[in-house]
């Protein structure tokens, strides 16, 4: 019997914009129409999150801590939630929007940009765990950007090592977290000041001058590294022309590893 088989990573962001992915999701549809759900949790990543970001998987007691759980023939609550049911007037012409001739629950969920508003989950395309040596990482970016690659690859579920010496521990995790959220908090009350005394220095005079988001480009810049987005694409994010985006990076790579130059950078 022939079918066809979709997978996913369900994730979701913390408040620092670290993403957990925290379950692998299998559609297998076969060619009777019969079909399976299979949920493969990611423990290792669950126990980062704290109980405020993470309350559990829709539908799944993941305090069995089973390797999988299946559905067979039922659709699961986590999807049933998310994905339009048949009877939706607009059914069909949701699933022009992201090009699908038919619902590959899946795969919708991956390409849609309607949202769910019961809580942050989102699914992105199935990737394979890689590992990842800091050595080989750390000339490209400062400490706080090298901080923010460790933890987002611990919560990626993918392997870190350091010497050899695969790091991958919840209290390591928890660690680096503490220290890159103070930093987090300094910087963000740096760019308050920062905007705050160019508005009150007239630096808006004239045309409005659009105003970087330095945490948001340094995790930006991190995603165009790893070629997952352009520099035109990050430039569009952040609202800004090339050309700004262009300087601002220059000016960002000659600070200072804490970055806390944010008044001087977008006064420029």
């Amino acid at each position: 019997m022939k079918s066809s088989l979709t997978k996913g990573i369900i994730c979701l962001k913390d408040k620092l914009n670290i993403e957990y992915r925290i379950c692998i999701i299998e559609y297998l549809l076969n060619e009777d129409e019969t079909f399976e759900y299979h949920f493969y949790p990611n423990y290792e990543v669950i126990e980062l999150l704290n109980n405020d970001t993470f309350q559990g998987i829709p539908g799944l007691d993941l305090d069995l801590k089973r390797r999988v759980y299946v559905r067979k023939n039922m659709v699961p609550v986590f999807i049933s939630e998310r994905v339009p049911s048949k009877n939706r007037e607009d059914y069909y012409d949701l699933l022009k929007k992201v090009n699908m001739t038919y619902m590959d629950s899946i795969e919708y969920l991956i390409k849609s940009k309607e949202k769910y508003s019961g809580d942050n989950f989102y699914l992105i395309s199935y990737e394979e765990t890689k590992k990842i040596d800091i050595d080989k990482i750390k000339k490209k970016a400062n400490t706080f950007g090298i901080t923010k690659m460790i933890l987002q690859t611990m919560a990626s579920n993918n392997q870190v090592y350091l010497d050899g010496h695969k790091i991958n521990d919840t209290k390591v995790f928890k660690t680096l977290y503490y220290l890159y959220k103070m930093q987090y908090q300094t910087l963000k009350k740096k760019q308050k000041k920062g905007i705050i005394s160019a508005q009150k220095n007239n630096y808006y005079v004239g045309r409005k001058q659009s105003y970087v988001d330095i945490l948001a480009l340094n995790d930006l810049l991190e995603k165009v590294k790893r070629k997952e987005l352009t520099n035109k694409k990050a430039a569009e994010i952040l609202g800004i022309s090339i050309d700004k985006y262009y300087r601002t990076m220059k000016r960002l790579q000659n600070k200072n590893d804490t970055l806390l130059q944010l008044h001087d950078i977008n006064k420029n």
